[in-house]
């Protein structure tokens, strides 16, 4: 079915495919955020899928272990700290993206890592590890 143009959060698997049918973008993360442009591509979700507006709850990214987030819905502009969960073998990561899912900064490291999220940022994310608010 189709899927009107915006912002879509989900708690499960999405892909995004181009008019041949290639997979150009998806993501797996239990929160997980999908931008749907009227481009004539066709996007999936595995699960149920809410399309973000004025009147979307936040989703509080200091309860899970990771996951992408909506700058100024979400989580304030700031300095952030990940420190890694050690109960598994990935090191922590976070990162900052535009509108198009296109990476403006990112940090990786073993114990903790400091990351900077300026709101010129759309999105933001971090795996493997807690976050915790410097500044």
């Amino acid at each position: 079915r189709e899927v009107p143009v915006g912002i879509y959060r989900t708690n499960s698997f999405w892909s995004l495919e181009d008019s041949a049918g290639r997979v150009v973008a998806n993501d797996a993360d239990d929160q997980s955020i999908a931008t749907v442009n009227n481009n004539g591509a066709t996007i999936r979700f595995g699960d149920t899928a809410r399309k973000i507006d004025a009147l979307t709850p936040a989703v509080d990214p200091f309860s899970t272990d990771g996951g992408r987030f909506l700058v100024g819905l979400d989580i304030a502009p700031g300095t952030y700290r990940v420190i890694e969960d050690t109960s598994n073998a990935s090191v922590a990561v976070a990162s900052t993206l535009d509108r198009d899912h296109l990476t403006l900064d990112i940090e990786t490291g073993s114990g903790s890592i400091e990351i900077e999220v300026n709101s010129e940022a759309m999105f933001f994310d971090f795996s493997n590890g807690t976050l915790e608010r410097i500044e």
